[in-house]
């Protein structure tokens, strides 16, 4: 049945009439107007851009087909749906979008895309025409991990170097990342912004290349050249077309190692009052790498690497008490600790001999009363450095040259007392007395 023309301006009514050879019937209607038309042609140009979570969905007006003008299209993403309205009058080819988006929709894997023009084609269920593709959901990179900071010690000319490694450090979340940026900075950090364009691309904005804002390309890695002792933050961002991620502040501080002790002072013996006689490290000269670090010096016996000992500026230089009684020269190595590592110097040249003594004697006794007794002892200090090693058991009247072990007869109220003499002169322990071992 011909109608005056397509869509619902030109609907019609339907009546039917039965006729036999007595008459006509009343007109029997289907209750409501119905029109001819045709449904649209598929969208033309079908394109997507990435979301996070979803697409951004383009296409364009199809040619006319003669049916009642497109008023919306529906659009579905990986069966998520949305409605885009037109004008009835738009020109064949305008261009559309629609974001369509949902948590429910992967990044990273392609989802597919269908887009149908609507008009007012009568009927509960035209078979609409639909463009059908494809596009993949991708967001701005995720971190992944923490990218690392390798700190070189400086050099003569105090300068160190910082390698930042970020292998790892990003996820491309559904793109692929094409660009990374590596930053060192004092102070307010660089930013690197990537804002939506609105249609297919993304505006990025970094700070231009230089030696302390790097465009990087896909490297994973690159080293910095540092001035010692100066705190440096380092930050890596990456771009994947979405977004531009920063990987968080790393600090990191390169140090210079100290240089080697030239002179060292030795002062002393001083009397700890036990009969023993130290000698303390006085002085070092050396050049500090900088910074402010805490000093300590560790020292060894000239020629002997097996043992080494620490000592502060003043200290007594006991090491264990294995320097008693030996003629020594100490070799010296300056350390400068940091938070962050400590750094020694290379050893120094030997210092000037000394003597460290130890007068007492081991397993003193005493038995008697203070009318009279027997002093012992089971070992006399010893060492090769001592020249001569005394001992008096009547209060110093006369001397005698102290055996390892042995005993001496002691008067009334005598005393007991030992002497060592080294090349810078005697030693006497303290004055031992009866009553002290009652």
């Amino acid at each position: 049945m011909p109608t005056p023309g397509n869509g619902p301006d030109n609907r019609v009514d339907i009546q039917v009439v039965a006729i036999n050879s007595v008459g006509a019937s009343d007109p029997a209607g289907i209750g409501e107007a119905v029109w001819s038309d045709i449904v649209p042609a598929a969208p033309a140009a079908l394109d997507t851009r990435p979301l996070d979570h979803g697409l951004r969905v383009f296409w364009r007006k199809p040619t006319e087909t003669g049916g009642s003008p497109i008023t919306y299209y529906a659009v579905s993403v990986a069966g998520v749906t949305g409605t885009k309205y037109v004008s009835a009058d738009d020109a064949v080819g305008t261009s559309y979008s629609i974001d369509i988006t949902d948590a429910a929709i992967g990044n990273g894997a392609a989802v597919e895309v269908e887009v149908s023009g609507r008009n007012d084609a009568y009927g509960r269920s035209p078979n609409w025409n639909t463009a059908s593709g494809s596009g993949t959901p991708a967001g701005a990179p995720v971190v992944a991990g923490t990218p690392t900071a390798g700190i070189g010690d400086a050099d003569g000319s105090g300068e160190g170097t910082v390698t930042l490694d970020w292998s790892g450090s990003f996820d491309g979340n559904g793109a692929g990342i094409g660009e990374y940026f590596a930053a060192m900075y004092q102070g307010t950090p660089p930013t690197c912004s990537a804002q939506d364009d609105g249609g297919r691309g993304t505006d990025l904005s970094v700070p231009a290349a230089s030696q302390e804002f790097r465009h990087m390309g896909t490297a994973t890695s690159t080293t910095f050249t540092v001035p010692a002792n100066q705190q440096y933050t380092f930050m890596v961002f990456a771009y994947n077309g979405q977004g531009c991620t920063s990987s968080g502040e790393l600090r990191a501080v390169s140090r210079k190692t100290p240089g080697t002790p030239t002179a060292v002072g030795i002062g002393g013996p001083d009397a700890t009052g036990d009969g023993r006689y130290d000698y303390r490290l006085d002085s070092v000269d050396y050049t500090s790498g900088g910074g402010n670090p805490d000093v300590t010096y560790g020292y060894r016996i000239s020629g002997d690497a097996s043992s080494t000992w620490t000592v502060r500026k003043g200290g007594a230089l006991l090491a264990d008490g294995s320097l008693y009684g030996r003629a020594v020269a100490i070799e010296v190595q300056a350390c400068e600790a940091f938070p962050e590592k400590t750094l020694c110097s290379d050893w120094s040249a030997p210092s000037a001999t000394f003597t460290p003594v130890d007068t007492r004697p081991g397993g003193l006794s005493f038995s008697g009363t203070v009318a009279g007794g027997t002093w012992s002892w089971t070992g006399s200090p010893s060492g090769s450095g001592y020249s001569s090693v005394q001992y008096t058991c009547d209060g110093g009247a006369t001397w005698a040259s102290m055996p390892t072990s042995g005993s001496c007869a002691a008067g009334v109220d005598a005393s007991f007392s030992v002497r060592v003499t080294t090349p810078s002169g005697a030693y006497a322990s303290p004055t031992y007395r009866w009553y002290d071992f009652d």
